[in-house]
């Protein structure tokens, strides 16, 4: 999808699943659908993950999403390779990435801009976002920006996705709390039917963070809204999963 490779700032914690703790951090990820910024792209997902982050700031992340009738073939549809850096000031954190998403398992992570005979698409993508820990709601803003694709994929090689995101956390009896959060995000090219930037999601969440022995478990519910969502496609739909995951 893009045509240069350059390492731009991002939100610490950039994705539903990532960790922002030091170490290593294993776990998955269950959810109704699979969704990607706004849109549902597949049936019931399992999505593990496997995160390091290094006490530079400098972390590293595997993903992958089993979906789908591929979910049921025990086939891999989908792996992400990230590689991110984060910097904490006072009070807001700046951070940067690059993620290569690949259509199966074991494709390269350096070959950006061909199709290779074991998969269908690569696409290639920066962001840069900044946090504001400190302040009410805890706001941020991330871009995305696609860089590169192999040819299977060229539809996607303009694509850039904006998203804005906050929350508020109501503490509950005992150590117990209940996470709220908002996301609004615009996209253009592939995420809108019109090609042009506009508001492709809209996503109110609820969660319940646990721990049980050192394992954290986080329910979730949350409901989605895309005014910009193709024909045919689900323009709202509600998203419902489980987060678990250990950190060493």
């Amino acid at each position: 999808m893009k045509k240069f490779a350059v390492l731009l700032f991002v939100l610490a914690g950039f994705a539903s699943s990532s960790i922002a703790q030091m170490g290593f951090t294993v776990g998955a990820d269950a959810f109704n659908s699979y969704i990607w910024r706004g849109g549902k792209l597949g049936k019931a997902a399992v999505q593990p993950s496997i995160d390091y982050l290094s006490p530079y700031g400098v972390g590293v992340n595997v993903w992958t999403s089993f979906h789908g009738e591929n979910f049921a073939g025990a086939t891999t549809s989908e792996i992400d390779y990230t590689i991110y850096y984060s910097y904490a000031f006072e009070s807001f954190t700046l951070s940067a990435g690059y993620i290569n998403y690949v259509a199966s398992l074991g494709a390269p992570m350096a070959d950006n801009t061909k199709a290779g005979a074991d998969f269908v698409g690569n696409v290639s993508e920066v962001n840069v976002g900044v946090k504001f820990q400190n302040v009410l709601l805890a706001p941020s803003v991330k871009v995305y920006k696609n860089i590169a694709a192999s040819d299977n994929n060229k539809p996607y090689e303009e694509a850039m996705y904006i998203e804005a995101a906050g929350g508020y956390d109501f503490e509950l009896s005992g150590d117990y709390k209940l996470s709220t959060s908002l996301t609004v995000g615009l996209g253009n090219d592939t995420y809108t039917k019109d090609g042009d930037l506009g508001v492709c999601n809209v996503f109110p969440k609820v969660s319940l963070p646990l721990t049980f022995s050192g394992v954290s478990v986080t329910p979730s519910v949350g409901y989605i809204f895309n005014p910009s969502a193709f024909t045919g496609a689900d323009d709202s739909f509600v998203v419902a999963g489980v987060g678990v995951y250990y950190a060493f």
